[in-house]
C-alpha cells in the first residue's frame, strides 16, 4: 500500500531539467501514505515518484517505481493485487521478488492493458509508461478502492494518489469549481469522476484513461475514461442468469464465496487486524478470518462516554463468543478537538461524513499493533443493509395504492409540525422511532419512486437550498433519477447507485484518507468481484425479508454467531457531533460560522447558513449533518489555501 504521483513532461529537455528534486518535493505529501520507503525515476518525458508502505515483498526487490524486465513498461502502483499468485502462475517470469508490482507489470507486458485489468482481483491505481509508444495509462480497482487524481499544470500532465500532491506541482491551477461546490454541499462528498478543482478530475471506478503521443502534447486535452469492467453489466448477467438453488444454497455459497475472499486478503508479510463493531457486516468478516487463523485474530474498537452512541458493548460480546484477541479505546471530546484539525490534511477534498472522525481513531489505534486491517465495507450496498433501504421498499408496497391526495396531506402535515411536538409521544409509546425518522417519513409521502425517496433520503439539501450563490450542482446520477439504468428495477437502480456513487465517493474515501493517515492499509472483502457478482444473482427477498435488510448475510454470520449478538438495528458508525458542537466544540464552530469569515469567501449564501447555525444552537432545529459540511469545507479551504 503506497501513495505516487507524477508528470509527463513537454519534452524529455523538461524532464530532466525537473528531476527528482521535483519528484522529492511533490512526493513529500505522500509519507503517510508510504512511510517505508521512497523511489524516483525520470524515463524519456515521464517523471514517477513513489512512497512505500511495505506489506508483501519487504525487501528492494519490490521497490517503486518499477520497471518491467524487458525495460518496456514503468510502473508506479498503488494497492494489492489479491490473486497475484494465481496470475504469477501463468506467466513465465523469471521473477526478480514476490511482489504483486512486478506480477501487474509482466501481466501487463504479456496480455496488454485491458486483459490484465480484467484479470486482477484487488484494489489499486497505477500509472503506466510505454516508453516504446510514448504513452501513459492510469487505471483504477472496479469500485475505486484507491484514489487517482490527474489533470494538466501548465504544458505538464500531472497526476497522482491525491491532490495534496498535485497541488505541490509549479502552474497547478486551484480554481474552485462552484458547481462542483454545489454537488458537495448537496451529497457532503464528491463522487467520481468530480473534483472540487475546476481543471482536475478523478477517476472513475473500473476505468483506465490512455494518453497517447499525440494527446499529450496537446495540453488541456484530456480524453475520456474507458470502462474495462462495468457493475451495471455484472446486475444485468445477475438477472439473466439468476441464483437457481435454494435460500439455503445461497446462505452457503456465499459462506464459502466470502470466506474465500477473506482468506486471500488475510495473505500479509506484516501484522494483520479487523475493525469490529459488533454489526452484522464487521462480525461476519471477522468470524471468517478466525476461521482461517490458527490463533486469536486482533480486532478494534471504539466507545463512547454517551451510551446512544456507544456499541462497544456489542462488539466485545461478539469478540468473546469468537475468541478473538480484542481491544477497546473509548473516545472523549477532547480526542475529537485534537484530531478536527488534522482532518484537512488528510481529505484532499471537502468531505462532510463526521463518522471521518471515529474512523480516523480506531485506524490510529490498531496502528499500533498492525499494519494491514480488514473492514467490513460494502456490505450494505450489496446487501440491502442500509435502513433507507427497508423503509422504501415497505413505503413502496404499503403507500403506492394510497391516494395521492391522502399522502400529500399526510407527509406536509408532520413536515411543518415541530420535531419537539411529538418527542413526547415518540419516548413513551414508541421508543425505538426517533422524531428524524418520522420527518423523513413525512418527506417521502410527498415523492413518487423510488429513486426520488432515494435521492430525498440521501442528500443533505434537497435543492441546494442556494447554499453556494447562482450554482446549481452539475448533473450525475448522485443529483438525478433521468439517467438510472432503466434496465433494473427501481430497488435494483438504487443499490447501483450506492455501489457506484456513494461508495466509492463518500464510504472508500473516507476509511482510505483515515486509515492511509496514520499509515495503515484496510482491506474490504465484500468487494471481491466475486462477492459482488453472487451478490447481484440473488432475488431480492433474499437481501430483504420481514422489515429486516441482508437476510442472507445474516444466515451466514447466524452459522458462526448466536443471533441473540448480534440481531439490532442498524446503527452506523456516528458519533454525538450535535453535542460537541453545543459543547466543546462551540467557539470553534462560531469562529468558522461567523458573519465575517462566511463573507469572506463571497460564494457561501451567509444568510442561510447563520440561520441553521442559530436554530441549531437554540434547539429549534439540528442541522449536524448540514453545518458539519460547511464547516469541513470551511477547514479544508484555510488549509489548501495556507499551503499552496
Amino acid at each position: 500500500m503506497c501513495g505516487f504521483t507524477g508528470f509527463v513532461a513537454a519534452t524529455n529537455e523538461i524532464a530532466t531539467h525537473l528531476g527528482n528534486s521535483c519528484l522529492e518535493q511533490v512526493s513529500s505529501p505522500l509519507t503517510q501514505r508510504g512511510p517505508d520507503a521512497c523511489g524516483f525515476a525520470i524515463s524519456g518525458r515521464v517523471g514517477l515518484a513513489h512512497r512505500r508502505l511495505s506489506v508483501i515483498d519487504l525487501s528492494d526487490a519490490g521497490a517503486q517505481p518499477m520497471a518491467s524486465r524487458t525495460g518496456r513498461y514503468l510502473i508506479a502502483f498503488n494497492g494489492e493485487i489479491y490473486n497475484y499468485l494465481e496470475l504469477r502462475s501463468e506467466l513465465s517470469g523469471p521473477w526478480t521478488g514476490h511482489s504483486d508490482t512486478e506480477v501487474v507489470l509482466e501481466a501487463i507486458e504479456a496480455w496488454g492493458i485491458e486483459k490484465a485489468l480484467k484479470q486482477m482481483s484487488g484494489m489499486f491505481s497505477l500509472a503506466l509508461w510505454d516508453s516504446l509508444e510514448e504513452s501513459l495509462v492510469l487505471a483504477q480497482d472496479r469500485i475505486g478502492e484507491k484514489p487517482l487524481c490527474y489533470g494538466w499544470a501548465g504544458a505538464s500532465f500531472i497526476f497522482g494518489s491525491t491532490f495534496h500532491a498535485l497541488r505541490k506541482f509549479e502552474h497547478f491551477d486551484s480554481s474552485i469549481s462552484l458547481d462542483v461546490l454545489a454537488l458537495y454541499f448537496r451529497q457532503l462528498y464528491i463522487p467520481p469522476p468530480f473534483s472540487i478543482y475546476s481543471a482536475y478530475r478523478t477517476m472513475k471506478p473500473g476505468c483506465y484513461l490512455r494518453l497517447d503521443k499525440d494527446c499529450l502534447s496537446k495540453p488541456g486535452t484530456l480524453p475520456q475514461p474507458v470502462p474495462y469492467w462495468s457493475l451495471l453489466d455484472v446486475a444485468i448477467s445477475g438477472k439473466q442468469n439468476p441464483f437457481r438453488g435454494t435460500y439455503e444454497d445461497a446462505v452457503s455459497d456465499l459462506d464459502a464465496i466470502l470466506g474465500s475472499a477473506v482468506k486471500q486478503q488475510m495473505v500479509s508479510d506484516v501484522p494483520l487486524g479487523a475493525f469490529l463493531s459488533g454489526g452484522i457486516d464487521s462480525s461476519t468478516i471477522v468470524a471468517l478470518m478466525q476461521q482461517h487463523s490458527n490463533q486469536p485474530v486482533k480486532t478494534y474498537t471504539i466507545g463512547f462516554e454517551d451510551k446512544a452512541y456507544d456499541e462497544s458493548r456489542f462488539a466485545d460480546k461478539v469478540a468473546e463468543h469468537l475468541g478473538v484477541d480484542h481491544k477497546t479505546i473509548v473516545m472523549h471530546p477532547s480526542d475529537a478537538s485534537e484530531i478536527i484539525p488534522k482532518l484537512p490534511a488528510l481529505y484532499d477534498q471537502p468531505f462532510g461524513d463526521s463518522s471521518q472522525i471515529p474512523t480516523y481513531f480506531v485506524s490510529k489505534f490498531a496502528r499500533e499493533e498492525v499494519t494491514v486491517a480488514l473492514t467490513g465495507d460494502g456490505g450494505d450496498e450489496l446487501f440491502a443493509g442500509y435502513n433507507r433501504h427497508v423503509k422504501m421498499l415497505q413505503i413502496d408496497e404499503k403507500w403506492e395504492s394510497k391516494p395521492r391526495l391522502m399522502k400529500s396531506i399526510l407527509g406536509k402535515g408532520i413536515q411543518v409540525t415541530p420535531s419537539w411536538s411529538y418527542e413526547w409521544f415518540l419516548r413513551k409509546f414508541k421508543p425505538g422511532i426517533l422524531s428524524d425518522q418520522v420527518k423523513k417519513f413525512g418527506l417521502l409521502m410527498n415523492l413518487d419512486g423510488m429513486e426520488s425517496m432515494y435521492l430525498a433520503l440521501t442528500e443533505a439539501w434537497e435543492t441546494n437550498a442556494g447554499i453556494v450563490r447562482n450554482h446549481l450542482p452539475p448533473d450525475c446520477i448522485a443529483t438525478k433519477d433521468s439517467d438510472w439504468p432503466k434496465e433494473l428495477s427501481p430497488f435494483e437502480q438504487v443499490l447501483w447507485a450506492e455501489t457506484m456513487v456513494s461508495l466509492p465517493g463518500d464510504m472508500l474515501v473516507k476509511v482510505d484518507r483515515a486509515s492511509m493517515g496514520v499509515s495503515l492499509e484496510t482491506r474490504v472483502p465484500f468487494l471481491n468481484p466475486k462477492v459482488i457478482e453472487f451478490a447481484w444473482s440473488l432475488p431480492q427477498e433474499y437481501k430483504v425479508s420481514n422489515g429486516k435488510g441482508k437476510r442472507v448475510l445474516r444466515s451466514v454470520l447466524d452459522k458462526h454467531v448466536p443471533t441473540a449478538l448480534t440481531d439490532r438495528r442498524k446503527a452506523g458508525f456516528g458519533v454525538p457531533v450535535d453535542e460537541w458542537m453545543k459543547g466543546p466544540l462551540r467557539d470553534w464552530c462560531e469562529t468558522l460560522l461567523s458573519e465575517k469569515m462566511l463573507d469572506s469567501f463571497g460564494y457561501l449564501n451567509t444568510k442561510v447558513i447563520r440561520q441553521m447555525w442559530n436554530e441549531h444552537v437554540s434547539g429549534k432545529m439540528k442541522h449536524t449533518g448540514r453545518l458539519w459540511g460547511v464547516l469541513m469545507f470551511i477547514s479544508w479551504h484555510l488549509e489548501t489555501r495556507t499551503n499552496l
